[in-house]
């Protein structure tokens, strides 16, 4: 395996990275009913701003935004910077829908996601405080004191809360800074359909990919598609079905990646070396 290393790339450059805090939660100051209220209430909202957008020919601007939604938003009780991260979250849904050819985007979970206006991490005490209108919330972690005192003098960016499975969770969003450093060696990567070999010089590992699993959900899906042409879209039983191929072979694919990508490069970090990737278009 060959490889060709720019030289503005022997400098590793100061960058940015993401740490996420997921725990179950339970409200320890607040009611969960009226919590779970208030999701339902964020969830419909989202949803009436998403059917609206989708049905204007033309995607408006952010200060067109706030003029079409900002009104309907705050009527519901949300406060002001809910009501903005709201049209400009869904905003962004039908945007990645429409770019990937997909159909109208759905908001199925009772879920919100709050920034440092609406929110406060205190990994100190293992609490997390959300306001959406009118009354604060605070969440108890529930979690190992050992686990949660990693994130202790973090930045956090975002909170998440997601109601599932009768569950409380939260997912805190720190962001981290890592400083620049000269690689003491490179890890090169070339990646296939059936393997993903990693090399740094002296050892090759190679890591026996999903993709053919994937793949052959994916297959089964479109042989329904195809045998049932006409009536696959209107059947509840064969679209469900064909849905849960397409959702599988999606969530092995993420899942996979997702993890190697995450073992590679901790392994590159730790040892201070630069991942080099394969150039397909040479």
């Amino acid at each position: 395996m060959k490889a060709f290393i720019h030289r503005s790339l022997r400098w590793m450059p100061e960058g940015t990275y993401y740490k996420a805090l997921r725990a179950e939660a339970e409200v320890v100051n607040g009611d969960i009913n009226d919590l779970l209220w208030e999701l339902a209430v964020y969830r419909y909202a989202l949803q009436k701003v998403i059917d609206a957008l989708w049905e204007l020919g033309r995607l408006p601007r952010k200060s067109q935004l706030h003029q079409l939604f900002y009104p309907l938003l705050r009527s519901y009780g949300f406060r002001a910077h809910v009501t903005r991260n709201i049209y400009d979250y869904a905003l962004a849904l039908v945007k990645s829908a429409g770019s990937n050819g997909g159909g109208k985007p759905r908001v199925r979970r009772l879920s919100a996601r709050f920034d440092y206006q609406d929110a406060r991490a205190e990994m100190d005490k293992g609490t997390v405080k959300i306001i959406l209108r009118d009354k604060w919330y605070v969440l108890k972690l529930k979690h190992g004191r050992e686990y949660i005192g990693k994130f202790k003098g973090l930045r956090w960016k975002e909170v998440h809360v997601k109601y599932e499975n009768r569950k409380l969770y939260v997912s805190v969003v720190f962001e981290l800074r890592y400083q620049p450093y000269t690689p003491k060696g490179f890890v090169a990567i070339d990646v296939n359909l059936r393997n993903i070999t990693t090399f740094n010089g002296s050892e090759v590992r190679r890591f026996g990919t999903r993709f053919i699993e994937a793949l052959s959900k994916r297959a089964r899906a479109e042989e329904l598609q195809r045998k049932y042409p006409r009536r696959w879209k209107f059947n509840r039983r064969i679209l469900n079905r064909v849905r849960a191929l397409h959702g599988s072979a999606r969530n092995i694919i993420n899942d996979f990646c997702w993890k190697v990508a995450k073992e590679i490069v901790l392994k590159a970090l730790r040892l201070r070396h630069a991942i080099v990737l394969e150039d397909l278009e040479l």
